[in-house]
């Protein structure tokens, strides 16, 4: 989920079909999800853009980067709610998510950097992500549109 009005709100997702649909465009989307996939297999949840992107990337500060690629290579193995995920995109696409009901759950944020989403299918101020915001912390939102 990403602020993409750029206005200090953390935007919903689009609902498709009942499961939650993110719209995607080529390049780099960063994303994440505020339920648990159903099947947190990367090539099951990434089945509905499964000819469109080109890498999948997510970040843990303690094991460091992760990747899945198309062909089902990397070291990335499951897609989980509340991880942030780089998702390459080579031409517009829809990712459709088939998802399950989960419980909100506090995020241990770790070291220095942490690229982690939040369990709220609603737009939240940014600033209630993080309570109580530490002092020195910065939170960074990527606008697709804008690439930055």
């Amino acid at each position: 989920m990403v602020d993409e009005n750029n206005d200090g709100t953390v935007d919903k997702a689009v609902e498709s079909s009942g499961q939650p649909a993110y719209s995607l465009e080529t390049g780099w989307n960063l994303v994440s999800f505020p339920l648990s996939p159903l099947n947190p297999d990367p090539n099951v949840v990434l089945s509905s853009i499964d000819t469109e992107y080109d890498s999948v990337w997510t970040y843990d500060p303690v094991a460091g980067w992760s990747v899945y690629m198309p062909d089902g290579t990397g070291n990335l193995d499951k897609i989980e709610q509340n991880r942030g995920y780089w998702i390459e995109m080579n031409q517009p696409g829809n990712l459709i998510i088939q998802r399950t009901e989960s419980d909100p759950e506090s995020i241990l944020l770790k070291g220095e950097w942490n690229l982690i989403g939040f369990s709220s299918p609603e737009p939240l101020p940014i600033g209630s992500v993080v309570d109580p915001m530490p002092d020195g912390t910065c939170i960074y939102t990527y606008i697709t549109e804008e690439g930055k």
